[in-house]
């Protein structure tokens, strides 16, 4: 049984008065969150006002496929609320001399050609889908995730 984790990073920053909204809304969803009339072992953080994490411990109840349309629903209720976009996964965060950035994927690798990041860049692996990968590998550098195909 596995302890899953699924990552959604917005498509820009989070203001504050966003994130506080975020956190009443997910906060909400989550004590309500079942599979098959069980509730769900579940949590959830907003990471950096970028990332919106929810963790599942699998041990009493796995998450069902119901569950799991459940929750990608309530996402999509929140960021339509907030006006921000969860799902675009052309989006990047990685990390610099001044601090946490985010960009596309084609800006990404034009600040690759032109030095500004490199395999050494820490990088955020948002396909993680295990809390245990979550902690050893989300933030992890470019080298060793699938980032460095935009490296070239």
């Amino acid at each position: 049984m596995a302890n899953r984790v699924w990552i959604y990073q917005a498509d820009r920053f989070l203001t504050d008065a966003e994130v506080e909204t975020l956190q009443a809304f997910m906060s909400d969803f989550i004590t309500q969150w079942k599979a098959h009339g069980v509730s769900l072992d579940s949590d959830f953080e907003i990471n950096n006002n970028l990332f919106l994490i929810i963790k599942v411990n699998e041990a009493r109840q796995e998450a069902t496929g119901c569950s799991i349309d459940a929750s990608v629903h309530a996402v999509k209720e929140i960021q339509g609320k907030l006006g921000i976009n969860f799902f675009n996964r052309q989006r990047i965060a990685y990390q610099d001399s001044d601090g946490l950035k985010e960009c596309s994927m084609a800006e990404f690798k034009s600040l690759a050609k032109e030095g500004t990041v490199s395999a050494d860049t820490p990088v955020f692996n948002n396909t993680v889908t295990t809390i245990e990968d979550f902690e050893s590998s989300w933030k992890t550098v470019a080298a060793k995730s699938w980032h460095k195909m935009l490296l070239n």
